[in-house]
């Protein structure tokens, strides 16, 4: 039992004996390894080749020169809008009565030109409103007619019952006697009864509707058969002729347009659209 206590002990002695080298061995290489990295810095850092300064060297941009003239030139500037008609109507009646007939093309969307007969309303009742009209005219004229002829008469007479006085001053007929009371009023009678017969013959063309200008039917709100009065509407017509573009665009190219366009001012023919604008 002693001799294995005895080298037991040594063992252990000999075991820290040989970490105790190994620690101090480690710590020398560190302080070796460590110490010739500050030498080699050091060496580098002194034996480094060093950059002569320079005074900066200025970089000119290279350009192109060109001489320069004022001069007109066009440019397109695209930009969204929405047409707009310059001339748009509502057809309205001026008289009453049926439809009885309509033009091939009055269907919204359908193309009138200018003139064409839109639709028509019955006109015998105004035809037969003429005639009359004609008639109460020629009654008129035969009135006055016989009251001017009754009037020479009384004249002649008057001059038979007094002829001393025939010539003289102050001494005329009576007016009542040669009828010039009734003779005003007949005269004034054929004259409104003319102003009938005008009147029924506006009535019978307005029986007849065309469209006042090329254009193209954007509501219709009538059809044959239908019953119409004064005023009614019949139909919503927009111009073909002429038209206005209100575009958007941005307010940076607005000072680019002239406020003239060449064909008037604000006005571009549809047969020339598209149209370039002139700018500067």
């Amino acid at each position: 039992m002693p001799a294995n206590k005895t080298t037991r002990s040594g063992s252990h002695k000999g075991d820290v004996s040989h970490r105790r080298r190994r620690w101090f061995i480690n710590i020398v290489l560190s302080i070796a390894l460590i110490t010739a990295g500050i030498a080699g810095a050091n060496y580098i850092s002194k034996t480094a080749p060093k950059a002569r300064r320079r005074p900066p060297v200025k970089m000119l941009p290279l350009v192109q020169v060109i001489n320069v003239h004022p001069a007109e030139e066009r440019i397109l500037v695209p930009a969204m809008g929405t047409v707009i008609p310059a001339r748009e109507i509502i057809l309205e009646s001026r008289v009453a009565g049926e439809i009885v007939s309509i033009h091939p093309e009055f269907i919204v969307g359908g193309y009138l030109k200018k003139g064409s007969e839109v639709l028509q309303i019955d006109p015998q009742d105004y035809n037969l409103a003429l005639t009359l009209a004609k008639a109460m005219v020629k009654e008129a004229e035969s009135k006055l007619k016989i009251l001017q002829a009754e009037a020479e008469a009384a004249k002649d007479e008057w001059r038979e019952i007094y002829p001393n006085r025939a010539g003289k001053k102050n001494t005329e007929p009576s007016p009542l006697l040669i009828k010039k009371p009734q003779l005003t009023a007949a005269h004034a009678m054929l004259v409104a009864e003319k102003a009938d017969v005008k009147k029924a013959r506006l009535n019978l063309a307005r029986t007849k509707i065309s469209a006042p200008f090329n254009a193209i039917v954007r509501a219709k709100h009538v059809d044959i058969g239908s019953q119409v009065s004064g005023q009614d509407r019949l139909a919503e017509l927009v111009g073909t002729d002429e038209y206005w573009i209100q575009a958007s665009m941005p307010e940076s190219n607005i000072h680019r347009f002239q406020p003239v366009l060449p064909t008037g001012p604000g006005r571009i023919p549809g047969t020339r659209y598209p149209h370039v604008l002139p700018g500067r």
